[in-house]
């Protein structure tokens, strides 16, 4: 896409994460703001704490009060004004193209900015926050949260989500009109991740050069399926005598891994890395044979995600077993560039596991197949392009 003009754009994160940078919100922020550094723009980029993002960025600090960081409906509150006066000041002090923001919970800031600045905004949803408190966490202040969401979907110029599924949740929840609403799917960098990466690094440090390795990499939640393969690597493991499950990440099961691994003597076998650094995932990803990202939906709800882990294994050239919940069905095909598993079944993922090994010739076809497909329509590069398409409708 030809630059019409140099840019100044500035993300915007609001919410309190502490030192939590790390998983796919980290991945969009230094991918996204890398896309606009590499097309010749100025990238600010304002939160309320550190990020690991490209050397070229201008990062903002705008800090909350950590006093109160276990009550976020008190500490949020508040920090709207502080936060949104110093975004006032960002857009005076660097003329402001547009702003991307990042949509977190009890947080109306749009509605004073709006008052005194037309910039154009895009915000950024990958779930409706209310819904999310109310179905699967502690929701206190539920009208008042309700509010505040729906003040900034109301002033947002054009809102972005990240699945067909959210884009309907959020018409019916909100009655929001669909001609704002924009499906914007992750992405990945297919030249950061790709099949040329050597694997040697990797394999040598956990011992795994004559290993068949399985692996995953993400956060260590009951969504992402995690449980659902540490329950599959003992099925595997008696079967393919070299075979091991490296999982790259960290999370919540994390405990749960470490503890299956000890129960049933796998604990040379079951390999759990930690959270590891966003430049150094590629290396571990290409010291895999197969990818697994055994996805589930959890309290009978739909699956509004757009995995980045997906478009990341697929860019690897790597046999891929996955479910096809939700947005997956249209990106996970099945015997053409992953094998689809059964939702919540160790077996059914032992199963494909087992098939891609019996059979090298489908794995090499997969594999390349889903390097082809995420190159043709995944890349941050399409979702820089059409973040800019909607930026010079709304300006």
């Amino acid at each position: 896409m030809e630059i019409q003009k140099k840019l100044n754009v500035l993300f915007w994160r609001t919410g309190f994460y502490g030192a939590l940078t790390a998983g796919g919100v980290g991945t969009l922020y230094y991918s996204l703001t890398n896309e606009f550094i590499k097309n010749g723009h100025n990238v600010h980029f304002a939160s309320g704490g550190p990020m690991n993002l490209p050397d070229k960025v201008n990062k903002h600090l705008i800090e909350y009060n950590k006093f109160l960081r276990n009550f976020p409906e008190i500490h949020n509150l508040p920090y709207n004004k502080k936060s949104t006066q110093q975004i006032i000041d960002l857009i005076n002090n660097y003329n402001i193209d547009f702003i991307y923001l990042h949509h977190h919970d009890f947080h109306f800031g749009l509605d004073l900015l709006k008052k005194v600045k037309k910039t154009p905004i895009i915000l950024h949803l990958d779930s409706i926050e209310y819904w999310v408190k109310k179905n699967w966490g502690k929701l206190y202040l539920s009208k008042l949260m309700k509010w505040c969401e729906e003040i900034e979907l109301e002033n947002a110029n054009s809102i972005f989500v990240v699945s067909d599924v959210l884009k309907k949740q959020l018409v019916e929840f909100y009655n929001i009109n669909e001609s704002k609403i924009v499906v914007s799917h992750n992405g990945v960098d297919i030249d950061k991740f790709n099949p040329q990466i050597s694997p040697d690094s990797i394999r040598d440090k956990f011992n795994l050069q004559d290993s068949f390795v399985i692996g995953y990499s993400g956060v260590f939640n009951l969504y992402h399926g995690i449980d659902t393969l540490i329950q599959a690597s003992k099925i595997i493991i008696n079967k393919v005598k070299n075979a091991k499950i490296l999982l790259i990440g960290d999370g919540e099961l994390r405990k749960y891994a470490d503890d299956f691994a000890i129960k049933n003597n796998l604990e040379n076998k079951i390999m759990v890395t930690g959270l590891v650094p966003f430049n150094e995932v590629p290396k571990y990803l290409a010291a895999c044979d197969i990818l697994v990202s055994p996805f589930k939906t959890t309290n009978n709800t739909m699956f509004f995600n757009s995995p980045i882990k997906t478009f990341e294994y697929m860019a690897m050239g790597k046999p891929i077993v996955t479910t096809n919940i939700g947005q997956l069905a249209d990106i996970c095909l099945d015997e053409n560039n992953s094998l689809v598993m059964e939702e919540n079944n160790p077996n059914s993922l032992a199963e494909k596991v087992f098939k891609i090994l019996e059979n090298p010739q489908l794995a090499n076809q997969l594999g390349k197949n889903a390097r082809e497909f995420v190159v043709k329509n995944y890349s941050w590069s399409k979702k820089y392009e059409l973040i800019m398409e909607i930026y010079n409708k709304l300006k």
